[in-house]
């Protein structure tokens, strides 16, 4: 099977994630990947690095006319079986750009963000694939086609650190606090993520250190509150990273405050590693955590968000050596490697695209 992957994003965070575990996933189980992505960004970059993946760079920002010309001259040229538009815009440009060629279009719904138009979800792609049951619902409430969704949730391959990764990842914490415990916190820096709950968290607390890996627009507001709040030396951004894996493996416990998630990978990566977590379990997240209102679930503490004391108490109670404690994480660490697999996400892919393959529908003359 020949499978087209087409991005818009310029920029890398849990969609694209996503797209590049699938497209890993899809290799591994013996089909072909093209990837068509705006030319310079973060995906045609990260593409370029693989030489047995077919590229077509998209001009611009890979909207527009030019770039749905160029699409889809692609695949009619080259052939597709099935092509996956992973974002909003690529699902409105490359839906309409590829209709009428008979080839199954299918969508991605990665946040748990309102959808502004159901027309284009249910008439420019053959399906859409939800990360989340959350996902799902803000999908129907919207007035797409409850034939036209289906949940896939998100895999990934485990990042197993080295030991050399992990010490030098320790060694980050210790220079700074040997004293303390550490939290950590991971993404891109914007008001939905919730970093300045945490921060405001650090404040009201002793005995941890909270370390943020991510960099975004939010990064000044963030800087001007640490220093509004005294916290220079309790507070620190580490800006963007690539050791998440040995920063996991290193920390003590990982802190996860978003207001909205479509299905965070890293809270999934961080089960994986066997950190302690304390989410706040809104969206896909409470399915990933097994719980879909604040309180204890089996594998985490959750807390609901915009609450920097339950946060505070939230994570001294997950940083305390009991055997719940011990309990929790291991019971993360099982249910994160057995049901957040690429393997999994691969199989449930391309089963749908196996089925769509198969079968003619009315999106396809849309």
């Amino acid at each position: 099977m020949r499978l087209v992957l087409v991005s818009t994003q310029r920029t890398w965070g849990g969609g694209e994630n996503v797209l590049a575990q699938l497209a890993l996933g899809c290799q591994r189980a013996g089909h072909t990947v093209g990837v068509a992505a705006p030319a310079g960004s973060a995906v045609a970059k990260w593409s370029a690095k693989d030489p047995s993946i077919e590229r077509l760079d998209l001009p611009g920002r890979g909207r527009g006319p030019q770039s749905m010309w160029r699409l889809r001259r692609w695949i009619a040229t080259t052939g597709a079986d099935v092509v996956l538009l992973n974002d909003p815009h690529a699902i409105t440009y490359g839906g309409a750009a590829l209709a009428g060629l008979g080839v199954p279009r299918v969508g991605v719904k990665h946040t748990c963000f309102p959808v502004r138009s159901a027309w284009k979800h249910n008439r420019l792609v053959e399906q859409v694939v939800c990360v989340a049951k959350a996902a799902r619902r803000e999908c129907l409430l919207a007035g797409v086609e409850e034939s036209q969704l289906h949940v896939i949730h998100a895999g990934l391959d485990r990042m197993v650190p080295t030991p050399q990764e992990t010490a030098d990842a320790e060694q980050l914490f210790a220079a700074k606090s040997p004293a303390s415990k550490h939290v950590l916190a991971i993404g891109s820096l914007l008001p939905v993520k919730g970093f300045d709950t945490l921060v405001e968290a650090a404040a009201r607390s002793t005995g941890w250190r909270l370390w943020i890996a991510g960099e975004g627009p939010e990064r000044p507001a963030l800087e001007s509150q640490i220093d509004r709040l005294g916290l220079q030396d309790r507070v620190t951004l580490l800006g963007f990273r690539r050791d998440i894996g040995a920063l996991l493996t290193a920390a003590d416990v990982f802190a996860s405050a978003s207001h909205r998630e479509g299905l965070s990978l890293v809270l999934v990566e961080a089960m994986m590693a066997g950190a302690p977590v304390v989410a706040t379990p809104v969206g896909g997240n409470g399915e990933a955590l097994q719980i879909d209102i604040p309180g204890e679930s089996l594998v985490a503490r959750a807390v609901a968000p915009n609450d920097p004391d339950a946060m505070a108490a939230a994570i001294a109670a997950a940083l305390e050596p009991t055997t719940a404690n011990a309990e929790r994480v291991a019971n993360a660490k099982a249910w994160a490697d057995r049901h957040f697999t690429i393997e999994r996400m691969t199989r449930d892919y391309l089963a749908l695209f196996t089925r769509l393959v198969g079968e003619p529908t009315r999106a396809r003359a849309a």
